[in-house]
């Protein structure tokens, strides 16, 4: 079986779509003694600067966009901007300053991934670790989960 997840993550009201990678996601999680599995999704993932509204359906055609593994932060990779670009409703008008400088803009990652047989009936958790602020996930164009908090674990 052939699973799409997409993360995508929302800054205010104006911005939607933006992810920050440093996500280590895992189905299950495997201990001694125990039978649970971990799979590390850390590596293959597709990467799109800027919004993809469509990107959350399974089909969609990711093929040019740029292949990376997480963690990523794609953010330090753009220009330090004395303005911001984005207003954020209910944010101070100076709050880029808060990150350096470095714009803040949409994004999205997306990966498939592969179940085996032996998991068709059992109980997967998709998690995800070290992503930044407000993200969305999605799988096979439903969305799955949304996390808030910085940093901060989501199942």
């Amino acid at each position: 079986m052939t699973c799409h997840v997409t993360r995508l993550q929302h800054f205010g009201a104006i911005c939607s779509l933006l992810v920050l990678a440093n996500a280590i996601a895992s189905i299950a999680a495997r201990a001694e003694g125990s039978p649970r599995t971990i799979q590390s999704l850390d590596n293959d993932w597709r990467f799109h600067p800027g919004e993809a509204v469509d990107a959350v359906a399974p089909g969609y055609d990711d093929g040019a966009w740029r292949q990376v593994d997480v963690p990523h932060d794609y953010v330090v990779e753009g220009p330090f901007e004395p303005e911001p670009r984005f207003e954020y409703p209910g944010m101070p008008k100076d709050w880029h300053v808060l990150h350096g400088f470095l714009s803040l803009q949409p994004a999205v990652y997306r990966r498939t991934l592969d179940l085996p047989a032996g998991a068709e009936g059992k109980r997967l958790w998709l998690e995800f670790d070290g992503v930044f602020s407000n993200s969305r996930y999605w799988l096979n164009g439903r969305e799955v989960g949304r996390q808030y908090s910085g940093y901060t674990r989501s199942r």
